[in-house]
C-alpha cells in the first residue's frame, strides 16, 4: 500500500509562504521602508526651519558648527561622507557659502538648492554707510557681491524661506506632502508672532543708530527703524586700513555711538584697542546662533532684538 505524501507537503509549503511574508516585514525591511528622507543645509537658520517643517519624516545636517563662520568655512573629509545620501542641500548663496559648490560637485544625486527665491534681496551699495578702502584682489567669500547674503535676518524673509524649504520637501516626498504644508503653516504663524514681538520691543528705544563688527545686519535693521551708522570691517576677514579707522571714529563721534555689536564668528582682537580709544562698550549680536539660548531660529532672532533693546533704550 502506497503511503501519501499530500500532507507533508502542503504543510511545507505553508511554512516557506511564511518565511517569505516574515522576510518582507523583516526589521531590515521596515527600517528601508520607514528611512527619512536625507537633507543637508549650510548653516544653522536653515538647518532649524529645515527641522521645523520636515518633523520627523526629514533628517537634516548642518554643515556649519556653532561659532564657525559661513564665510571662511571649508567641509571637512568627515561631513563630505555624512552628505553621502542627501537628496537636497539648502544654501544661501550670493557669494556666502559658495563653498558647498565645490562639494555637491562630488555628490551627483544631491540637488543644490539656494533658498532665495521669491526674496527682495538687498544691494550692498544701498547700506554702505561710509567710503571703503577695498583690495580689488581679496580672495575671501562675498568681497565682491553686489548682494547683500545676509537676508535671513529678516524674519519676513524667514517666512519665505520656509515656504521655499516646504515645496522642496514636497518635490522630494510627495506622499507626504500635506505634512510639510501644515508644518509650514504653523511655523510661519510663530514666525508672524515673533515679528511682532520684536517690532513692539524694539519701538521703544531712544537711539535707533548701531555700529556693527561687519555689515550683516542691514535686512534686521530695515524691518525695525534701525541705522546701521558705521561697520568696523569692510568685509568679514578684512581689516581695516589706517584712513578706514579714521573715518569709523568720526563716524561714532558724530552718532554719538556708545556701543559696538560684535559677533561670536568673528575675532575681536584687532578690535579692542579702537574701543579701549572711543571708550565704547561691548555687546555680541549673533547672526549665526546654534549656541545655549540661541539653540533655535525664533530664539536666535528674538536674543539679538533683546540684546539691541538693552543697549538702546
Amino acid at each position: 500500500m502506497k503511503k501519501s505524501y499530500r500532507l507533508p507537503i502542503v504543510f511545507i509549503g505553508v511554512v516557506i509562504i511564511t518565511l517569505l511574508i516574515l522576510s518582507l516585514y523583516s526589521p531590515s525591511k521596515r527600517h528601508e521602508t520607514d528611512q527619512k528622507l536625507k537633507v543637508a543645509t549650510t548653516i544653522f537658520p536653515l538647518t532649524d526651519i529645515a527641522k521645523n517643517i520636515g518633523g520627523d519624516k526629514v533628517e537634516v545636517i548642518n554643515l556649519v558648527p556653532p561659532g564657525a563662520s559661513p564665510h571662511t568655512f571649508e567641509v571637512t573629509a568627515e561631513q563630505a561622507r555624512k552628505l553621502q545620501g542627501t537628496r537636497t542641500i539648502f544654501s544661501i548663496g550670493h557669494g556666502l557659502d559658495d563653498w558647498i559648490i565645490n562639494t555637491t560637485s562630488a555628490l551627483p544625486r544631491t540637488n543644490m538648492l539656494c533658498i532665495s527665491s521669491n526674496i527682495s534681496l538687498r544691494d550692498f551699495k544701498e547700506h554702505h554707510s561710509h567710503d571703503q578702502e577695498i583690495d580689488p584682489k581679496g580672495s575671501n567669500n562675498h568681497e565682491h557681491e553686489e548682494v547683500d547674503p545676509h537676508y535671513w535676518l529678516s524674519i519676513r524673509n524667514a517666512k519665505i524661506i520656509s515656504t521655499n524649504i516646504s515645496e522642496e520637501l514636497q518635490r522630494l516626498d510627495p506622499d507626504n506632502s500635506d505634512y510639510y504644508k501644515i508644518n509650514s503653516q504653523n511655523y510661519i504663524k510663530k514666525l508672524e508672532s515673533l515679528d511682532s514681538q520684536i517690532q513692539t520691543l524694539l519701538s521703544n528705544i531712544s537711539n535707533n543708530e548701531i555700529m556693527t563688527m561687519h555689515n550683516a545686519w542691514s535686512y534686521f535693521a530695515a524691518d525695525y527703524g534701525l541705522e546701521i551708522a558705521a561697520t568696523f570691517e569692510p568685509f568679514p576677514g578684512q581689516e581695516p586700513t589706517p584712513k578706514y579707522l579714521v573715518e569709523l571714529s568720526k563716524k561714532a563721534q558724530e552718532h554719538n555711538l556708545k556701543t559696538f555689536f560684535s559677533e561670536p564668528q568673528l575675532s575681536n582682537q584687532i578690535l579692542i584697542p579702537f574701543l579701549k580709544d572711543m571708550g565704547m562698550s561691548l555687546s555680541v549680536l549673533d547672526p549665526i546662533g546654534g549656541l545655549e539660548k540661541r539653540d533655535t531660529y525664533i530664539n536666535l532672532m528674538m536674543y539679538n532684538a533683546e540684546v539691541i533693546y538693552e543697549q538702546l533704550k
